[in-house]
């Protein structure tokens, strides 16, 4: 692509043909340029990527965050950035909570915190990102204090940040958020317990197996397979006729992590669900298993009705 080659040749001429691409009617090429320009590290392009924060294309936004970030963040650029977690746009605001993120800078800290209570999602949620970042750098608990908020939106993000951070002081806390009324509240904090991996969230992890919701008794099996501990098992094989179809092919996954006849039993069982995406998991899981299921078991795949299944059997043969 031309923008690219524009990109290699790295004076300020190739530059400035760059950033006459940034106002261009097409998405890509917008994306394409803001990626070059980010690698030019050129100073009169910091105006117009400011401007792209505002993007209505998300991939065009999301490159220009990455570009913003990678140049040096003097007083000028972050004095602007800080007047746009002020903005009147929410896609401004989010864009430039977005970029504190990146940079870790504690000095938009107040302003970060006054964006917790946006009327805008996505901005509370870039908000507690950006936050943890700065506080991780501290060593700080400000998610940990957003679990127990009011906000479904901050305790959601809050539980997302935590598990990225795999920060072990937020184990009890999310072991009771596993129990909050918001959905995905549960989901993000079973998939953050997974993440951290401490043994503490097993009990409550299995009880969240009971969860009268798939996508949260989904999280609670991938969750426990990511802490692989042999107590759990019984609770997990009992999922193998869940009525969530997308649990029953999470299961099959995490089941390969296990070493048992029982698991093995239960793969196999999978092998013939109703289901291709659960067949298709059992067979790729069986291939896994120490030793792996025996060829006997997945030769019938081969001429299964699903393409995928199909081809994940001959895979797993072709392997074994």
């Amino acid at each position: 692509m031309a923008v690219n080659a524009l990109g290699d040749i790295g004076d300020e001429r190739a530059a400035e043909s760059v950033i006459s691409m940034l106002s261009d009617d097409d998405d890509d090429i917008r994306r394409a340029a803001v990626s070059v320009i980010a690698k030019m590290q050129s100073k009169n392009a910091i105006a117009p990527l400011l401007q792209l924060l505002g993007d209505e294309s998300e991939k065009v936004r999301s490159a220009s965050v990455e570009a913003i970030s990678c140049y040096p963040m003097d007083d000028v650029l972050f004095g602007k950035l800080l007047k746009m977690l002020n903005s009147g746009s929410p896609v401004l605001r989010r864009s430039a909570a977005e970029v504190m993120e990146r940079i870790g800078d504690d000095r938009a800290v107040e302003e970060l915190e006054a964006l917790l209570l946006d009327d805008d999602p996505a901005v509370k949620q870039a908000s507690v990102f950006a936050l943890a970042k700065i506080e991780h750098i501290k060593v700080g608990s400000i998610p940990v204090m957003l679990l127990g908020s009011e906000d479904p939106v901050l305790r959601k993000s809050a539980a997302i940040v935590l598990g990225e951070l795999k920060d072990k002081r937020a184990v009890e806390p999310l072991s009771i958020t596993l129990n909050d009324e918001n959905i995905w509240v549960r989901y993000h904090s079973a998939l953050a317990l997974g993440n951290i991996g401490d043994k503490r969230a097993i009990k409550n992890l299995v009880q969240g197996l009971d969860d009268p919701i798939g996508a949260v008794r989904l999280a609670c099996v991938k969750a426990l397979g990511g802490i692989k501990d042999s107590g759990c098992e019984e609770r997990l094989l009992g999922l193998v006729d869940d009525e969530d179809e997308d649990v029953r092919k999470t299961l099959a996954e995490v089941l390969s992590k296990f070493s048992c006849d029982r698991n093995r039993d239960a793969i196999s069982k999978l092998l013939k669900d109703s289901s291709w995406k659960v067949r298709e998991a059992a067979v790729l899981s069986g291939g896994k298993l120490l030793p792996p299921l025996d060829n006997t078991v997945i030769e019938p795949l081969i001429t299964d009705s699903n393409q995928f299944v199909r081809e994940a059997a001959k895979e797993v043969l072709s392997g074994n």
